[in-house]
């Protein structure tokens, strides 16, 4: 029987303290083997060398023997949470600084009115030689040789 007059609080963590609450249960997912809807709180003790759960609930309070192992890994939990949301809050080294910067008025991106009217013609000139070689049933690598050499096909013959 455990005399609560030798007990010793251990705190899980320096972030819980030694009184776990429902809504620090629910965040770090503490305890999987108590249920949230009648948690209220969880308190771990030392005594002789051995652990226990004091967990109060809404209709009773439990006393469990733990290991070593269940209470570390409750607190790698707690550490694998706090380490996502660092993780959360450091800044995107891949995003650019000034996110206007790729808007169509910057240097960073600017073509010019020739540049546009080329890309435009490129595009109608890619799109019909594609309808071209659908026409002619060319497909695969036959297709796109097709379209890279602008529909002109240069046909070998071999000396025999």
């Amino acid at each position: 029987m455990l005399l609560w007059s030798q007990k010793k609080t251990i705190g899980l963590h320096p972030v819980v303290g030694k009184t776990i609450d429902k809504a620090e249960k629910e965040r770090y997912y503490l305890f999987d083997n108590i249920d949230n809807s009648i948690f209220v709180s969880a308190t771990i003790y030392e005594e002789n060398d051995s652990l226990w759960l004091l967990s109060v609930n809404k209709s009773d309070t439990l006393i469990t023997k733990v290991d070593s192992q269940y209470i570390s890994e409750n607190q790698q939990r707690i550490v694998k949470i706090l380490d996502y949301y660092d993780y959360l809050q450091k800044k995107d080294s891949l995003k650019l600084q000034n996110p206007t910067a790729l808007n169509n008025n910057s240097d960073l991106f600017s073509i010019t009115d020739e540049q546009m009217e080329q890309i435009a013609k490129d595009a109608r000139r890619y799109q019909s030689l594609k309808q071209d070689a659908d026409k002619n049933g060319l497909w695969g690598v036959d297709k796109d040789n097709y379209i890279k050499t602008a529909g002109y096909w240069e046909i070998y013959h071999s000396k025999k």
